[in-house]
């Protein structure tokens, strides 16, 4: 799995890149699963124990999912750099060179969307999960100072 942004910049051909995607996909499938299965679950009705060992767990994987989504937006700024230019016996317009650049890109940028979609569900399910406890995130905060 790809996991920084020192690997994303040696992707130095087309194929390189195709393959780390495909790879980048399956793994991210692969580690993100128990995160998604428990997101999926429903917190509204649970034991007030059970919501904030589920509402600590849920967010132990921010800074994972945020690791995640710095490599797939490095891949996708790579994608559009001048590392992979369109070479052809015609002219390159600059409408070609974007279509090209979007060619290479576009499924990092889909991954992307997804891991941000992820944070905001972290997000999400922690306030919810806080709301439903009756956590005030001020008084929260004002604990913490005073500690």
């Amino acid at each position: 799995m790809l996991n920084s942004i020192a690997q994303a910049h040696s992707l130095l051909t087309e194929a390189d890149l195709a393959e780390a995607l495909i790879a980048y996909e399956a793994d991210l499938a692969r580690e993100l699963a128990a995160l998604e299965a428990q997101l999926t679950r429903n917190v509204i009705t649970g034991a007030p124990g059970d919501i904030m060992q589920h509402m600590g767990y849920v967010e132990t994987w921010r800074d994972r999912v945020s690791r995640f989504h710095m490599v797939a937006a490095a891949c996708v700024e790579h994608a559009k750099s001048n590392n992979f230019e369109l070479v052809s016996d015609k002219k390159v317009t600059e409408i070609r060179r974007e279509a090209y650049q979007r060619r290479l890109a576009g499924g990092w940028v889909a991954l992307k969307a997804r891991l941000e979609n992820l944070l905001d569900s972290i997000d999400s399910r922690v306030n919810l999960c806080k709301k439903v406890l009756g956590i005030d995130a001020d008084a929260m905060a004002y604990h913490r100072k005073a500690a």
